[in-house]
């Protein structure tokens, strides 16, 4: 009788043991089963991202980026730099799992291949691979895989991230240092932080980077305090000098808080496409005017005429303010012309007011008295001047055959690959 109650007594000393091993392992089994969940759904996630369109419905990261469309950029980027990819096996690489997200770029990615150039260093014996391709031939998705700042070669900290620049865009030293390490440059380099390569593109495709000189008139920044009613002179008391006081401080704090929130978006027109722009050129008498959808002429319009005095050298209606008027039938031809051709431009313009409005950017090169025939307030140009560009290059002629030249310079990307980089796909083996 004894001996079975020891028995159960051990029985029951082993269950309570069990069940106590049992209660320690039951929240790790909890813990194991919302792991399990928790990997299932990442995985879940990952499959929708592969499947996604990649133009935008990718989920973004923290950094703003895409995280498809960073993983497309570095599959089609190491097709690009890869030696034994050409046009017979590029089609089948593109179908296997790792390059699928850069197959919507395969004529990109062979037009780029095209022009891909390799230099080696006799200094370091490094090499560069680099390329040379038309702003068009670059997806809008590749702006969007983690370019994050402006790159220089000389400067100090090599590089200024788009942050920094919003935040510091309104600091007047800050600005005119940005602008002097640019000033010799028709060009800004950005930096792709997440490969390290650059991309080497025209200033005037990048948006919310003025310089001094160009076009865009000051006024412009504080248009909002214009179409406000809160800062409306209506009601204000102007013999108060209390009131004045308190609308004054009122519109510096509304200054100070459109400068700090308002998003600052360089890479807005590359990131979401150049649908149409302009190229407007007008000097010495002669005037270009051609419109683009990409790299597709839709409009085009030019006129020449007889301005220039030969023998003495500058522009008639320069030398009728600076001087006696002359009037001789050649400066009376020239006064003639310069009114017949500002009527041809006004009207040209007006032809191309719908494409105007339109327009992503406007290209303009028209130096000195040129300029005002296209940018005061009265002018086709007068409302777009936030869109407009100065052109960086020298023009000797405003006719097409110059305008071909420019646009080839205009629309230039030169893309240089870090060599250091390996992205995963790589890692694997092509």
């Amino acid at each position: 009788m004894e001996q079975a109650h020891h028995t159960i007594l051990l029985e029951e000393s082993a269950l309570y043991h069990t069940l106590q091993y049992l209660d320690k392992l039951n929240p790790l089994r909890l813990l194991n089963k919302g792991f399990t969940e928790k990997l299932e759904g990442f995985r879940e996630w990952k499959a929708q991202q592969r499947k996604a369109i990649i133009m935008g419905s990718g989920m973004p990261t923290a950094d703003g980026e895409c995280s498809d469309m960073v993983e497309a950029y570095i599959a089609a980027r190491e097709l690009i730099v890869n030696s034994r990819v050409n046009k017979k096996n590029l089609s089948d690489l593109l179908s296997q799992e790792s390059y699928k997200l850069a197959a919507p770029f395969k004529p990109q990615i062979l037009s780029i291949k095209k022009s891909l150039v390799i230099k080696s260093s006799k200094q370091d014996h490094s090499q560069q691979t680099m390329a040379k391709t038309s702003v068009f031939d670059i997806p809008v998705q590749f702006w969007r895989s983690g370019i994050t700042s402006f790159y220089f070669k000389d400067y100090p900290h090599t590089k200024i991230t788009f942050a920094e620049f919003g935040k510091n865009r309104e600091n007047y030293e800050f600005v005119k240092e940005f602008n002097r390490l640019n000033s010799y440059q028709p060009y800004y380099v950005l930096k792709n932080e997440r490969t390290g390569d650059l991309f080497q593109v025209n200033k005037g495709f990048v948006m919310g980077v003025q310089d001094d000189d160009e076009v865009e008139q000051e006024g412009n920044k504080f248009q909002f305090l214009a179409e406000s009613e809160e800062f409306s002179a209506k009601d204000i008391d102007f013999t108060d000098p209390t009131a004045l006081l308190k609308r004054q401080k009122a519109i510096l704090e509304a200054i100070h808080k459109h400068q700090n929130t308002e998003q600052f978006d360089p890479l807005r027109v590359l990131q979401h496409g150049i649908q149409h722009w302009v190229l407007i050129l007008c000097h010495g008498g002669k005037f270009f005017l051609q419109v683009f959808q990409g790299s597709k002429s839709l409009f085009s319009k030019s006129d020449s005429k007889y301005v220039m005095r030969k023998k003495q050298g500058g522009r008639q209606m320069n030398k009728d303010k600076t001087a006696k008027i002359m009037s001789s039938v050649g400066s009376q031809m020239r006064r003639e012309n310069e009114r017949l051709l500002q009527e041809h431009i006004d009207e040209y313009m007006e032809e191309a007011k719908g494409y105007i409005e339109k327009a992503d950017v406007i290209f303009l090169h028209a130096p000195g008295m040129n300029k005002t025939i296209f940018i005061s307030q009265s002018k086709p140009l007068g409302a777009h001047m936030h869109k407009v560009r100065a052109i960086e290059f020298k023009s000797k002629k405003a006719n097409y055959q110059e305008a071909v030249e420019l646009i080839k310079k205009i629309t230039e990307v030169k893309l240089y690959f870090n060599a250091d980089y390996v992205s995963p796909v790589e890692a694997e083996g092509l």
